[in-house]
């Protein structure tokens, strides 16, 4: 769980160094189908430049964790609520979602979105149950 935490500390840090340090170079980041370009993204580079535009784009991008639990090792689960405000006109936009990040060797490997906390820990139980 300490690098999930490390990760968001780093995020609203605007830190791209730190953020680059606790994701493993073939991390998957599955971001939700609301989402703009709601693709999936792979690669640590590909989610180091995904940061840097936010944090271009954005005067303001900081990320309120509302829980963080961990039902099983390795398998973090997320609630969380992103605000954006952007620089020239001020406008301001919120986002709420939840998250399972898998971790493995103390890197982030993959993030998934999810409708709810209860999906996504059954998620991080199935998961689980697969890799034994």
């Amino acid at each position: 769980m300490d690098v999930v935490r490390a990760y968001f500390d780093a995020w609203n840090r605007r830190d791209l160094e730190a953020l680059e340090a606790v994701l493993d170079p073939e991390v998957e980041w599955e971001r939700s189908a609301d989402f703009p370009e709601g693709r999936t993204l792979r690669g640590r580079e590909s989610l180091v430049d995904f940061a840097r535009s936010m944090f271009d784009v954005f005067a303001e991008t900081p990320v309120e964790l509302a829980g963080c639990v961990e039902p099983v090792p390795g398998r973090v689960v997320v609630e969380g609520t992103s605000r954006f405000r952007g620089g020239r006109r001020g406008a301001e936009t919120t986002a709420r979602w939840v998250r399972l990040y898998s971790v493995e060797a103390g890197a982030i490997v993959a993030v998934r979105p999810f409708s709810d906390r209860g999906e996504a820990i059954n998620a991080a139980s199935d998961e689980a149950g697969r890799s034994r």
